[in-house]
């Protein structure tokens, strides 16, 4: 699958529905659009993002064909790749029509307001999946709840009030650097502003979708 989604982007490889299914033949649609609304910096840093995301997996396969638990320091280096939280910080630059130069993107400040935007997205939706993932038994040794309940050797409890402080703790940091962040002329302050705001809108978007918009998700955490 990796190879043929590299081959629509890199390639320019054309699919359809009937030959090779819903998944390609949509990623064909979307690229072709892309290929008309976006530069070419872009295109480079999605491709790569896609790449991440890809390897996150198969980080993820290889822990489960080895039945290996995740080291806490590696999982919250991967998490955001894992869900694909890269490709929605990257992709601001389209549909939130911002405009920056890739040394702003690559700044120490901008670098880590755009990693903690990942990173308390995939967290709260580690909270909010928690019970669902262990109710199913699917993935849930890929959580930072049950990560940090066998790292520490505590309960269930007191791993989901550490993993909200980790949250929380990214929250405030995102805050804090947020007002260290505009160190440029004027014009580029102003859509740095605008890029800040957009990552901001995500996390707080994830939460009001999480709880409020859908029945995905049931809150309900007490293990039996």
């Amino acid at each position: 699958m990796e190879n043929d989604f590299l081959e629509v982007l890199q390639n320019n490889r054309r699919c359809n529905i009937e030959e090779d299914g819903p998944i390609l033949a949509a990623l064909d649609d979307f690229w072709q659009k892309m290929l008309l609304r976006s530069r070419d910096t872009w295109k480079i840093k999605f491709i790569q993002g896609i790449k991440d995301m890809f390897a996150g997996g198969m980080w993820q396969f290889k822990h489960i064909v080895a039945n290996r638990l995740p080291n806490l320091t590696e999982y919250i280096i991967i998490r955001q790749y894992l869900g694909a939280a890269n490709l929605a910080t990257d992709s601001l630059e389209v549909t939130g029509q911002i405009d920056l130069r890739e040394e702003v993107y690559n700044s120490p400040f901008v670098h880590r307001l755009t990693e903690i935007c990942r990173n308390a997205i995939c967290f709260a939706n580690d909270l909010f999946s928690l019970s669902k993932e262990i109710a199913q038994s699917t993935s849930a040794e890929f959580n930072i709840v049950t990560i940090l309940q066998h790292k520490y050797n505590i309960t269930i409890e007191g791993a989901i009030e550490q993993a909200r402080a980790i949250h929380d703790e990214n929250v405030k940091e995102f805050i804090e650097i947020s007002k260290a962040a505009y160190i440029y002329d004027n014009a580029t302050n102003s859509m740095l502003n605008k890029y800040i705001r957009a990552l901001g809108h995500l996390m707080k978007g994830n939460i009001e979708w999480s709880t409020k918009e859908t029945t995905r998700y049931p809150h309900v955490y007490g293990i039996q």
